[in-house]
């Protein structure tokens, strides 16, 4: 009876002081955490407020989290990877570099493609291709003038894939290349055959890409002569091959 007879008087001189139901001088008077005290609160109010508190907490870290992951992440896949290839050797390592992160962009778009199966022409990779691209492009201005064959093979590392001349990953035709319109994939076969010629006569010079190296001179050629003769003039096959291969004799282009 002494316990509660002190627990009545206690609570008695608490509301005197006018402390019993006002958390904020609670806080005042005992020095308490205010966090300590905005959980307490939000809890005793509202649990289902309790709940997306937590979850907006949550939230907010993985927005602070998962970006600075993803950055670690990139920049350990590039570090290694320039290991792989001996990037330290190159003879032009600007361009190099802008190459190798460009590579790094379009190693992200064959995992979401993959993963997330979306196609490769869907509007949600526009960002990623401009990404690749202006990095693709601000590599060529840095490229030796003896050196074409390695930006040859960079381009094949990056543009293959995506168009169905290398087939890895999820199957997709959206870009595949006999199905493209001529004025868009003839200039990309003439610039393939172009770097097929470096890689073959000059080969790269510095960095070492392995085997890649002969699978981009085979890739680069096929991507310029794979179904070629669907571009020339003829009502049938027959006729569209014949004036292929008479162009190709002859030194004509149609």
């Amino acid at each position: 009876m002494t316990y509660n007879k002190g627990r009545i008087n206690g609570s008695k001189r608490l509301q005197k002081a006018g402390l019993a139901n006002n958390k904020k001088q609670w806080v005042a008077t005992f020095n308490l955490p205010p966090s300590f005290t905005k959980e307490e609160e939000i809890v005793e109010k509202d649990p289902l407020n309790s709940l997306l508190y937590h979850k907006k907490k949550l939230f907010i870290k993985s927005i602070i989290i998962i970006p600075l992951l993803l950055v670690a992440l990139y920049f350990q896949f590039y570090i290694g990877f320039n290991k792989v290839i001996q990037a330290d050797k190159s003879v032009n390592p600007r361009a190099t570099d802008y190459f190798s992160h460009a590579m790094l962009v379009n190693m992200g778009e064959m995992l979401v493609h993959d993963f997330l199966f979306i196609d490769y022409d869907s509007f949600l990779f526009k960002p990623l291709h401009a990404l690749q691209d202006y990095l693709f492009n601000e590599g060529k201005k840095y490229v030796a003038s003896d050196n074409l064959a390695e930006e040859g093979v960079w381009w094949s590392l990056i543009q293959l894939n995506k168009y169905g001349l290398v087939k890895s990953g999820r199957p997709d035709r959206s870009l595949i290349m006999k199905e493209l319109y001529n004025k868009k994939s003839l200039p990309m076969r003439v610039q393939a055959l172009e770097y097929f010629y470096a890689v073959v006569d000059t080969g790269v010079k510095g960095i070492d890409f392995g085997g890649k190296e002969f699978s981009a001179a085979y890739g680069l050629f096929v991507f310029s002569f794979h179904n070629i003769s669907y571009t020339y003039p003829g009502k049938t096959r027959d006729e569209q091959k014949e004036n292929f291969w008479a162009a190709i004799a002859f030194g004509k282009d149609h």
